[in-house]
């Protein structure tokens, strides 16, 4: 069970990579701008991970 989870979170997390790539290529180089994307991509993997079933709640 547990090294199913493991194998689905690791999907989840390239899926959520690949993503973000994306989001970078659609943007400008910009120093403020690279800092936005990379703040709201912590956001959106919580957000994802919590909508896929992961429990992100301590211990």
């Amino acid at each position: 069970m547990r090294i199913f989870k493991m194998k689905k979170i690791k999907t989840i997390l390239e899926e959520l990579i690949e993503e973000i790539e994306n989001k970078k290529r659609l943007t400008s180089r910009g120093t403020n701008e690279r800092a936005m994307i990379y703040n709201s991509a912590i956001e959106d993997i919580l957000i994802i991970l919590k909508e896929k079933g992961v429990d992100l709640s301590a211990g």
